[in-house]
């Protein structure tokens, strides 16, 4: 029975690009995104024509316990200044500030890992 899945995909020449990982929840102790990342590095270091992973933007720990390196990176946009766009940004960014406030009030307190797991039993 398959508990996990990694797709990666070579993308430009010599590098092997981290699209998505994902796992069966029930088997988290086993660490089987761990596993699977072992296995991209065997392939990618027994591929000549390989010579780095891209785990692509974003934050994650993996990312931390196997990089060598990193760039920084951002996406921009641009739109035209009207009261509809500056309301509209205005809010995504109030909402996100609210988020991380939640997030790290819950981090303290302990329970983060227990709300989380609620949210993803709903979905």
């Amino acid at each position: 029975k398959a508990i996990s899945y990694l797709l990666a995909e070579v993308r430009d020449p010599g590098i092997l690009l981290y699209r998505y990982l994902g796992y069966d929840p029930q088997f988290h102790a086993l660490s089987p995104g761990m596993i699977l990342h072992l296995k991209a590095f065997e392939r990618l270091f027994s591929e000549p024509k390989l010579r780095m992973l891209d785990f692509t933007e974003g934050e994650g720990t993996h990312k931390k316990y196997f990089a060598t390196g990193s760039k920084r990176c951002a996406d921009t946009y641009f739109f035209r200044r009207s009261l509809r766009i500056i309301f509209i940004v205005s809010l995504h960014s109030a909402l996100d500030m609210v988020t991380r406030i939640v997030v790290k009030t819950l981090d303290r307190a302990g329970i983060k890992a227990k709300v989380k797991k609620i949210i993803r039993s709903w979905a």
